[in-house]
């Protein structure tokens, strides 16, 4: 099922990848404002080096631009 919004939680092991589909039909790119794609990766357990909720990394996309 699409992703439409909220989070996902995903247990993958080191090295791997997956693929999570996002549901983007319903936008409003055509309305002039920029839109982007966060992405924001957290552990979900303490561990040695950090403590749960701690963010690894993350990263924006743009999907639609502002017009110039």
């Amino acid at each position: 099922m699409p992703l439409v919004s909220g989070q996902e939680t995903l247990y993958l092991e080191p090295q791997k990848a997956c693929e999570i589909p996002l549901c983007l039909k319903d936008n409003n790119w055509g309305s002039g404002a920029e839109t982007f794609l966060n992405i924001s990766l957290h552990l979900d357990e303490t561990v040695l080096w950090a403590d749960e909720g701690h963010e690894l990394g993350w990263w924006q996309f743009p999907l639609a631009s502002a017009p110039q």
